[in-house]
C-alpha cells in the first residue's frame, strides 16, 4: 500500500466517531427520546411557565431534559461500540471530537423543541376559573379542566375560546381597572361563562 493511499489511524478514528453522532440512528434516537420526555412534561412545563416572558427558564428546563437524554444515549452507544477491539484504543482527543458532535446535535434538538414548545404555548388556554391548569377539548367540542373539574360549553376550538376570554377582559378594562373574575353560571335562567366585577358591576357573558 502506498503512503498516498494509507489512511492515518487517528484520522480514521475521528471519522468513525463523527459518523456516530451524524448517523440517522443517533439523531433519530436522540430526537425520539427528547420528544417523548418533553411530551410527558409538556403540560407541567406550560403550567409552570405561564408567564410567556420567562423564556430563560423555559430554555433551561428543555435544555436539562435534552442534556440528560443525550448523556444517557451517548454512554449507551459508547459502551456498545467499545466492545470492538478497535474502539478500545481510542484516546481522549478522539472522545472529545465525538462529544463535540453530540453537543451540536443536542443544540439542534433543543432548537426544535423550543419551537414546538412555543407552538404548544400558543395553542393552550389556562382555565379562567382555577388558573392552574390548561383546558382540554373533548371530541364533542366541550371543554373541561382536569384540575378543578369545570365543564365549559362547546366551542369550535380552544383558540376561539381564548379570543372570547381576551375580548371579555378587554371590554371590562376599558372602563375599570379593578380585578374581575370569571364564573360559570348554570341555573334555570341562564347557562354560560360570565365575567363579573364587583366594583363596577360589570356582568358580561363570555360564552
Amino acid at each position: 500500500m502506498s503512503l498516498a493511499n494509507a489512511e492515518d489511524p487517528d484520522t480514521r478514528r475521528k471519522a468513525m466517531y463523527k459518523q456516530r453522532s451524524e448517523s440517522p440512528r443517533f439523531r433519530d434516537l436522540l430526537r425520539e427520546r427528547c420528544h417523548r420526555r418533553i411530551k410527558a412534561s409538556r403540560v407541567a412545563l406550560l403550567e409552570q411557565f405561564r408567564n410567556i416572558n420567562n423564556t430563560v427558564e423555559v430554555h433551561s428546563a428543555l435544555s436539562s431534559i435534552i442534556h440528560q437524554e443525550a448523556s444517557v444515549l451517548r454512554e449507551e452507544i459508547y459502551v456498545e461500540e467499545m466492545e470492538t477491539e478497535e474502539d478500545k484504543s481510542i484516546t481522549t482527543p478522539q472522545n472529545e471530537v465525538y462529544l463535540q458532535e453530540i453537543l451540536r446535535e443536542y443544540e439542534n434538538v433543543l432548537e426544535e423543541e423550543e419551537t414546538m414548545f412555543s407552538k404548544d404555548w400558543d395553542e393552550q388556554v389556562i382555565c379562567p376559573l382555577c388558573e392552574k391548569c390548561v383546558l382540554k377539548q373533548r371530541a364533542d367540542g366541550s371543554v373541561v379542566c382536569v384540575k378543578c373539574s369545570s365543564h365549559y360549553p362547546r366551542v369550535p376550538t380552544l383558540h376561539h375560546l381564548r379570543n372570547l376570554l381576551n375580548s371579555s377582559l378587554e371590554a371590562h378594562e376599558r372602563n375599570c381597572k379593578d380585578l374581575s373574575q370569571f364564573a360559570l353560571i348554570n341555573d334555570r335562567y341562564t347557562n354560560g361563562l360570565f365575567l363579573i366585577c364587583q366594583t363596577c358591576q360589570f356582568f358580561f357573558q363570555t360564552l
